[in-house]
């Protein structure tokens, strides 16, 4: 009895590793809101964040003092052209975990992958990349 219990567990649990589709190849279906905030990284990623909305969400962490008290950012298109950045819209940041909500207003009507680019006060990078939708 037990045997077959194994066995039909086996042959269900093969027909749903068998009907996941490849995951590398696809993009991960993670709204960005209030309640589901994307970390920055310290590398561009491959695999673009998805957001279907006119406001990006994410959790940053401040190491250092920083003096101004505003988030020096860039995010750039495909071509690495900057279509937005702290001079044109402004974020306010703290010491320590700050969870921002960044208006995309420099990309509003545009449709592609685009990287934010986060500089801290030593100059060292973070990066978020993801795919703006209508």
């Amino acid at each position: 009895m037990k045997r077959k219990y194994i066995y039909v567990v086996a042959i269900i649990g093969l027909y749903f590793f068998q009907s996941c589709g490849p995951a590398h190849n696809s993009v991960p279906k993670v709204n960005s809101n209030a309640s589901n905030y994307f970390i920055v990284e310290d590398k561009i990623s491959s695999t673009p964040r998805y957001i279907n909305g006119t406001d990006l969400f994410f959790i940053y962490k401040e190491n250092y003092n920083d003096q101004d008290t505003q988030l020096d950012y860039k995010i750039y298109d495909q071509k690495r052209v900057v279509v937005q950045s702290s001079l044109s819209v402004p974020i306010t940041i703290k010491y320590g975990l700050n969870k921002l909500q960044l208006p995309l207003t420099g990309l509003l009507s545009n449709t592609g992958i685009y990287v934010l680019e986060i500089t801290d006060e030593k100059n060292q990078k973070k990066f978020i990349t993801f795919l703006k939708s209508v």
